[in-house]
């Protein structure tokens, strides 16, 4: 079936795009538009494609943000409680690196997950959209 090729295609490019860094990257190596499925079934199924990358992606970046926020509170059990200034200042004693946010920067830029130092520390994602930014703060 003409339909279940073109399918087979362009999810195999999407697969290939998943490895990107970011979702701004991983949107730059998808397929951007459909293929001209004939049916209603493929072009149904087509819809959930982005919506899994999303999904991805937001999973990715709280990952990220949990893995931040264990080394800021690590860091602050050994600095009697003083947050660290900025999360450079985990790596590589806590981190390996600071964590790159999944959901920010563009296909050509990685941005690390925003961090503000305080008496309860913040670090944050960019998210999808402006009411979707991923937050943890960081209570004494």
């Amino acid at each position: 079936d003409a339909d279940l090729a073109l399918s087979l295609d362009d999810l195999t490019a999407r697969v290939d795009a998943s490895s990107a860094p970011t979702l701004a990257s991983f949107n730059k190596h998808a397929p951007e538009f459909p293929p001209l499925y004939q049916t209603a079934f493929f072009k149904q199924m087509h819809a959930t494609f982005n919506r899994v990358a999303i999904t991805h992606f937001r999973a990715l970046t709280m990952l990220r943000l949990s893995t931040a926020a264990l080394a800021v509170r690590h860091w602050m059990i050994d600095h009697n409680g003083a947050p660290p200034a900025t999360l450079d200042d985990l790596v590589p004693a806590y981190l390996p690196a600071v964590p790159i946010d999944p959901l920010g920067g563009s296909s050509t830029k990685n941005i690390p997950l925003h961090y503000h130092p305080a008496r309860e520390p913040v670090i944050s994602s960019a998210g999808v959209g402006a009411s979707s930014a991923l937050t943890v703060h960081l209570a004494p």
